[in-house]
């Protein structure tokens, strides 16, 4: 079984769609459009499986788990160019829309993603966490590059400052 070696995300213009570019260490390549709706859905689904906490998590353990995140992030590789050129296309050489986005737990943690392609294949990832954080801000940042004005997921917000009542007068 391949695994995932490199993933991009970028715009391209005259679709006004994102191009996802998955590259597994076998040397083969799938490329899927995601519509801003279907990258909308997607960014979603990501900040809730990767940070099932948020929602009822305070302004102390929200700051935990965005210094986690940003540490994890500086972390990954951002900078490494993708590369093209593979010799093995599973789904053809141009790229295949996204029409349907599946997930369901895995042991361990981990989520299994199908992206459903029209024709009823689909295309599956095992993520984890990090995976899931590192996704979310390549489709971020391809989505700014479009000009979608996506609306960056709960996690992905500055934790809340703790109120700082010390000094100050309430009337």
């Amino acid at each position: 079984m391949a695994s995932l070696h490199q993933i991009n995300a970028t715009f391209e213009p005259q679709e006004d769609r994102l191009i996802l570019n998955i590259r597994s260490d076998d040397d083969s390549e799938i490329r899927i459009w995601l519509t801003r709706r279907y990258t909308r859905l997607l960014l979603g689904i990501l900040d809730k499986l990767a940070n099932p906490r948020q929602e009822r998590a305070g302004s102390r353990e929200q700051a935990v788990q965005a210094f986690e995140r940003d540490a994890l992030l500086a972390g990954a590789d951002f900078q490494t160019e993708y590369r093209t050129g593979a010799s093995n296309h599973p789904l053809g050489r141009d790229p295949v829309l996204v029409s349907r986005i599946e997930y369901r737990s895995l042991e361990g943690g981990d989520t299994a993603l199908a992206l459903g392609l029209p024709d009823g294949r689909n295309v599956n990832l095992n993520l984890n966490r990090d995976l899931m954080q590192v996704l979310i801000r390549l489709l971020l940042e391809a989505g700014k590059k479009a000009e979608w004005d996506l609306e960056a997921p709960p996690s992905q917000h500055p934790a809340p400052a703790a109120a700082d009542t010390a000094n100050k007068a309430f009337h």
